[in-house]
């Protein structure tokens, strides 16, 4: 029973630094945007895209490393029915997710910051 309360705590972890790092990829995406001459908003947004879309794709490939590196990790990519996974296997995953978006939420304040000190012009 307590493995069922460490993972659905550790989801809703992954869940909370998913949307700390989107939010970090945002303000990155505005801070970037602002510095151009033209089209400040629509370039904001498209930067904030893409940052996101860029850590999503890291997010994969790191999943598909340790699936080639444990067989385990593979049945994430491999079945429907994640119900049968091994409870070590899905702890691995969540872990591995944690990893990554702390990694990106850390990241992302360190590069906003020395983004922001440079300056934007919001004008």
């Amino acid at each position: 029973m307590f493995i069922i309360y460490f993972l659905i705590f550790m989801l809703l972890l992954i869940l909370f630094l998913e949307f700390v790092a989107v939010l970090q990829w945002g303000f990155m995406g505005i801070i970037l945007g602002h510095r151009l001459v033209s089209r400040k908003i629509l370039y904001s947004i498209l930067i904030g895209f893409c940052l996101y879309i860029g850590s999503q794709i890291v997010v994969l490939l790191v999943m598909l490393i340790l699936a080639l590196a444990s067989p385990g990790f593979m049945e994430i990519f491999t079945t429907s029915n994640l119900f049968a996974m091994d409870p070590a296997v899905a702890k691995g995953i969540v872990f591995a997710a944690v990893c990554c978006y702390l990694l990106f939420v850390i990241l992302g304040y360190v590069l906003n910051i020395r983004f922001f000190e440079k300056g934007v012009d919001v004008e």
